[in-house]
């Protein structure tokens, strides 16, 4: 840090005045040879960030700053906007999460599928039945025995529709995640983008403040020698505090926005990162393509590439793919409903029983004999004296078996199918106009943003011309007041003009990219994401359409 000027140009200037002066008539002994250096402060802000300064905020903003954009941190990662659109993909939080939700969403086509699928059960039972229940029904008091059953689905219109319905789902899932990540990305990108703008504006207002010191300076020397009154210098302190204030604003939403964007990449908050500039000549950028920029110089090429554009984008976008998914969801239900009525529901089953162990049964029905003569059935009833008096019965054996098909069909339900059918129609209805809406707003959104893309695109000369022209107009304002020709109105004028015009000069790249990234995520495809060939093929059909289209016309 320093606190003497470099006043050798100030020299040369008065100098030159002073020439200029003698020329005209004057007599040089006439001329004042003093010459006042004001103190000032001046740092060297890389400097104090390497050695480790911090100088406090008044400080900074009384004086001069020296090297004021700060050096790269060390060891810090640095992100361009091609780093952060990838880094939103691969590390947002937001976009994780949708990730793990398709990835649930999957396993419902695999749940959907499994009733298509044989079900088998097995079981094991141990019973005990009280005494006198089990002799009245000739039944054992203690078993155990275990049960193998099974059913297979032979023909079910509900779930193949079902698995159908759930596949399409997904779908809808999947491209919801590409619009989640497409949305996020073009989130992130305008929060990088207005980092890059308000700390190029950061700059341009402290260079701003230094000119209005030097001007709160030469109106303090005008007053000493008695060439203004004490009003001067006053307007130029309200001027100071003014700008003081705004530098801070401008720094405050600076680092809120550089927060925003750590909490969007997934960046822990108390990191330090660095953030590169953009420029014109962007390489993954198709806006600087200088293909693509021709078909900006007339209207006739413009209207194509347009159109191009709202065709390409009516097919690539994801929420109209998601859209698209729901409306088959909603039709695959509405036939499922309409078959419901005439198609039945087709199953086969069967069970197994094994009994491990049970004890005897003992019947009141029942009367066991001795083992019969030779040659007679233990099983053939057994009569004493013409009276019934029992026969043994063959008790089964351990293995009980069933199999079965059902056959199923709802005849009549309250009207409920009727109901249903209806409502399935109302919705798909309901979402074709949705989607007939989506397509209609993507349209107008192509449309909108290449508007914007043509004004600001035409506006980065323009602003270039504004800025020059206003700080020549500065310059020679600021000359004249230094040596009292010119008011000090015309002198705030000229500055307000020259800081508006650089302002403008500085928004205006930063709006071109920003309304360039709404204009790719209305299309559904981002460039920084796409492979070299994909870029090239992609340039190549939109040159290809233009050319075609033209030797139409």
């Amino acid at each position: 840090a320093g606190a003497n000027p470099d006043v050798f140009p100030r020299l040369a200037r008065r100098i030159a005045l002073n020439i200029q002066r003698i020329l005209l008539g004057e007599d040089a002994g006439t001329l004042s040879v003093g010459f006042s250096a004001a103190k000032r402060t001046f740092i060297n802000l890389q400097t104090a960030f390497a050695v480790g300064v911090s100088p406090k905020w008044t400080t900074l903003l009384e004086a001069d700053i020296i090297q004021m954009e700060p050096p790269e941190f060390e060891g810090a990662p640095t992100y361009s906007l091609e780093d952060v659109i990838k880094k939103i993909g691969d590390d947002n939080l937001d976009v994780l999460a949708k990730i793990q939700e398709v990835a649930s969403s999957y396993q419902n086509i695999s749940m959907a599928r499994s009733y298509l699928y044989p079900n088998v059960d097995i079981s094991a039972t141990g019973l005990k039945i009280d005494s006198d229940r089990a002799l009245a029904g000739s039944q054992a008091v203690n078993r155990i025995y275990g049960d193998l059953s099974f059913s297979q689905i032979i023909f079910s219109e509900p779930a193949l529709s079902n698995l159908s319905i759930q596949s399409s789902l997904y779908d809808s899932k999947l491209s919801e995640l590409e619009s989640v990540k497409q949305t996020t990305i073009l989130e992130g990108s305008k929060l990088f983008l207005n980092y890059l703008r308000t700390r190029k504006i950061f700059n341009i207002l402290l260079e701003n403040l230094r000119l209005l010191r030097v001007n709160l300076e030469i109106a303090q020397n005008r007053e000493s020698i008695g060439a203004a009154g004490p009003e001067e210098a006053l307007r130029w302190e309200a001027e100071v505090a003014g700008m003081r204030k705004a530098v801070m604003d401008v720094q405050s939403q600076m680092n809120q926005i550089q927060l925003a964007l750590k909490q969007i990449l997934n960046i822990p908050l108390i990191y330090v990162i660095n953030i590169k500039d953009i420029s014109e000549e962007n390489e993954r950028m198709l806006i600087t393509n200088k293909k693509l920029e021709r078909l900006l110089q007339d209207p006739v090429s413009y209207d194509l590439l347009v159109e191009y554009l709202v065709n390409y984008g009516l097919k690539k976008s994801a929420d109209i793919q998601m859209l698209k998914s729901i409306v088959d969801t909603r039709e695959r239900n509405l036939t499922s409903n309409q078959l419901s009525r005439f198609i039945p529901t087709i199953s086969a089953f069967g069970t197994i029983t094994n009994t491990f162990y049970k004890s005897a049964i003992k019947s009141p029905f029942s009367i066991n004999f001795p083992d019969p003569p030779a040659g007679m059935s233990p099983d053939i009833p057994i009569y004493i004296g013409g009276i019934f008096s029992g026969f043994k019965i063959p008790l089964p054996d351990d293995v009980d078996w069933n199999v079965g098909i059902n056959v199923s069909l709802n005849l009549f339900n309250g009207l409920n199918t009727s109901a249903q059918i209806e409502q399935s129609d109302v919705e798909v209805s309901k979402i074709k106009i949705q989607l007939k809406s989506l397509e209609d707003k993507i349209a107008l959104g192509i449309r909108s943003e290449m508007e914007n893309l043509k004004a600001k695109y035409f506006g980065i000369e323009q602003s270039k011309i504004q800025v020059e022209a206003a700080n020549k107009t500065l310059n020679i304002v600021s000359d004249s007041y230094s040596r009292g020709a010119s008011s000090i109105l015309l002198l705030l004028d000229a500055q307000s003009a020259a800081l508006n015009s650089q302002q403008v000069s500085a928004n205006s790249l930063y709006d071109l990219y920003i309304s360039y990234m709404q204009l790719q995520r209305t299309i559904g495809q981002y460039d920084v994401l796409m492979t070299d060939d994909e870029r090239e093929a992609f340039i190549d059909d939109i040159i290809n359409y233009v050319s075609r289209s033209t030797q139409s016309h």
